[in-house]
């Protein structure tokens, strides 16, 4: 067996646990079921992409162990919040929460950047100060 390296053993582990809880889910009474199909729902409604793919794999596990006649009862709310999350992508206005500091911190950086141009008498037009511009009036500035 050779050397896992840190994504490696990562994400053995995610596909791990989702085959684990894909056979629990499997094995679970009909009357719990329903706490599962809350859970899923809310990891798909999730802006963390960790929670968004951990769900999907964890359907796909869950799938695999499925007979053809279960698959036909599968939820359509979670097939829908599924088929959401993959047209979601395509929005101008998608993310993930894991990167939102990170916007946050560049927007912060550009709005830094323009005070020092206007400080240095650098003029651009714009009604508001640049600590208060949007993303997208500071893409007018550059």
């Amino acid at each position: 067996m050779g050397v896992i390296d840190n994504k490696e053993g990562s994400a053995l582990i995610r596909i791990r646990a989702a085959k684990a809880l894909a056979l629990f889910a499997q094995k679970c009474a009909a009357s719990h079921i329903q706490h599962i199909y809350s859970l899923l729902l809310s990891m798909l409604a999730s802006q963390a992409a960790t929670d968004r793919q951990s769900a999907g794999l964890f359907v796909s596990e869950w799938a695999e162990l499925m007979r053809p006649e279960s698959l036909a009862n599968f939820p359509s709310s979670i097939v829908d919040s599924m088929l959401d999350v993959l047209n979601a992508r395509n929005e101008t206005n998608f993310y993930y929460a894991e990167v939102l500091h990170l916007i946050n911190d560049l927007r912060n950086e550009c709005a830094s950047l323009l005070v020092s141009f206007q400080n240095s008498g650098v003029a651009f037009n714009s009604p508001v100060s640049p600590a208060e511009m949007s993303p997208e009036q500071m893409n007018e500035v550059v």
